[in-house]
């Protein structure tokens, strides 16, 4: 799986729906558009390459500035530690790669309930 499927799979999907999607190469940046944008909705690829902070410092500091909003972290690493740090530092879901669009779509529905 190439590293621009989900910013492309969101954009296709989201569009139709009238939704803007921002996307990060880093955990930094992710985390400085997150706290700017105040998003519906956040999803962070665990395995994000950055030099300043890593995904998991970023979901930890989300949490503590967005409180409110979901927080679904994605990961190709062994399902169940990944999902257990990850919901441990403030993650609401995980979704293991790779996963499909209609599982993508079920947990985005979910989140938003």
């Amino acid at each position: 799986m190439t590293t621009r499927f989900i910013p492309c799979c969101l954009s296709i999907c989201w569009k139709k729906n009238h939704y803007t999607v921002k996307t990060a190469r880093t955990a930094a940046e992710g985390l400085q558009l997150a706290i700017e944008h105040q998003p519906a909705l956040i999803i962070v690829d665990l395995v994000l390459p950055d030099t300043e902070i890593d995904a998991l410092t970023a979901i930890h500091r989300l949490r503590a500035e967005l409180q409110q909003t979901p927080i679904i972290a994605t990961s190709i690493l062994d399902k169940y530690e990944a999902e257990r740090i990850a919901l441990e530092i403030g993650a609401t879901s995980f979704l293991k790669k790779p996963f499909s669009k209609s599982e993508l779509e079920q947990l985005i529905q979910h989140s938003n309930d």
